[in-house]
């Protein structure tokens, strides 16, 4: 007869009474173990193209209800006793990830007018101070926001836009003080004014200016969080005087609000998963109708922007993995006219313009990949990089009139890098580089793409 091996725990050679004690210490004393709070079921039955949905906890979607408040606070408190005992392993991860960073630290200056703009952290303050000197870094440092400040006495605070008017000397701020994503309007004159609510309250994130410095434009949230409507703001008048300049009636779009990095367009912009269409304001005449670049078609996608006499036009339409089309101005005599073709071998994700450059942003092999057309010649060329593998995403770039092009890398090795390109010469330098402190050396480490 075959006999099983065993194999000894030890606890056999334990008192019995031992035994009992170890066995409710592992059961928590012998007490059951508390379960997660259980919502009430209230019956609620909707009835969609013939067919009958019930749902007992649709009650739960009402989130100023006191009794939805509760619930989700004693969720709350059971998630923290059930994981108390992670809290020594929690502090030494915040404490390790911590110590491989700079807390004091300051974000790659960026050129944009006559200023330098960039965005310093502190140790020990909550949000990053934005702030900008005048002509260099030598200059005196002036706030342009300081969100710890506006963070005080509240419990909560996200900035949305930070939009500078065109003579850099306001700034307009959209503020979110409760976790709504519903942001109220603000500005404040540079650099010491004091921040002026405009009591414009239940808008989207984006702001933008117009050229004459006193209108902007905001959006709108629906009841149901959407994005739909855009209106036009003049300073010193009141908000009951702002004009609705879109209203969006598609439920499937949401609307973005842009200008051109010439200044010359404010862009408004319909958004569904897969259709895009753009209407644009002359924004040296606030005042003007939105005008349509090109009627939208479902699972037709593009993008507008503007240099010159022309429109480019980055679409999917007959081009799957889009092509980029160049044609007249609003109100302009021309047509379009395809200047980059579809290239199945490689997306593109990305079209930006300078005064003498287009910039597409392409996805080819999998990797992101910047190429340069000299639009004063036509030639181009692709930005090489030396990693194998890396990641790729754009960096500020507001200046219009230049050569330089900034962007951001990482790889496997190396921790972000902020990069400077001039597209004349072709020339890269390293603006900066995120410190990893606790003695790492990418040299240690190498990287291969099979």
């Amino acid at each position: 007869m075959r006999t099983l091996p065993v194999v000894s725990s030890g606890l056999e050679m334990l008192p019995l009474g031992l035994l009992a004690l170890i066995f409710l210490v592992s059961c928590g004393g012998g007490a059951r173990r508390e379960g997660p709070p259980t919502p009430r079921r209230e019956e609620h039955v909707t009835e969609v193209h013939g067919v009958r949905l019930v749902d007992p906890w649709h009650w739960l979607r009402r989130r100023d209800d006191p009794e939805v408040l509760a619930h989700l606070e004693q969720e709350n408190r059971w998630t923290e006793r059930r994981t108390a005992h992670l809290e020594p392993l929690r502090r030494t991860l915040f404490e390790e990830i911590r110590g491989r960073i700079d807390e004091t630290d300051r974000s790659a200056p960026y050129r944009f007018g006559e200023y330098l703009y960039y965005r310093r952290t502190e140790k020990g303050l909550e949000y990053p101070v934005y702030c900008r000197r005048r002509g260099s870094l030598e200059a005196p440092e002036e706030i342009v926001v300081d969100p710890n400040r506006l963070a005080e006495g509240r419990d909560y605070l996200s900035l949305g836009a930070i939009a500078l008017d065109p003579g850099h000397g306001r700034v307009a701020l959209t503020i979110d003080q409760d976790g709504s994503e519903r942001h109220a309007l603000a500005i404040r004159d540079l650099p010491d004014g004091e921040l002026v609510p405009l009591g414009i309250e239940g808008a989207a994130d984006p702001v933008v200016w117009a050229e004459d410095g006193r209108t902007l434009f905001y959006v709108l949230l629906d009841d149901a969080h959407r994005p739909y409507r855009v209106m036009r703001h003049r300073l010193g008048t009141p908000p009951a005087e702002d004009a609705p300049v879109y209203e969006e009636p598609d439920e499937r779009f949401h609307v973005r609000l842009s200008t051109t990095r010439s200044r010359r367009f404010i862009r408004i912009e319909m958004e569904s998963s897969i259709t895009r269409e753009v209407r644009l304001i002359d924004a040296a005449a606030p005042e003007s109708e939105p005008v349509v670049v090109v009627p939208r078609e479902q699972g037709v996608e593009y993008e507008v922007d503007h240099r010159g006499p022309h429109l480019y036009l980055l679409t999917n339409r007959d081009a799957r993995e889009f092509r980029v089309l160049r044609g007249p101005l609003p109100g302009e005599p021309g047509s379009w006219q395809e200047i980059v073709p579809h290239d199945p071998e490689r997306l593109i994700e990305r079209l930006e313009l300078f005064a003498d450059h287009m910039v597409l942003m392409v996805r080819r092999d999998g990797l992101r990949r910047l190429v340069v057309r000299d639009l004063r010649d036509g030639d181009e060329h692709e930005i090489a990089e030396d990693e194998p593998v890396y990641a790729m995403r754009w960096a500020e770039n507001p200046e219009f009139a230049t050569t330089a092009l900034r962007f951001e890398t990482s790889s496997l090795r190396l921790p972000w890098s902020t990069w400077e390109y001039d597209m004349d010469s072709r020339s890269r330098t390293l603006v900066k580089r995120e410190a990893v402190h606790g003695g790492y050396d990418p040299e240690d480490y190498e990287t291969t793409r099979l």
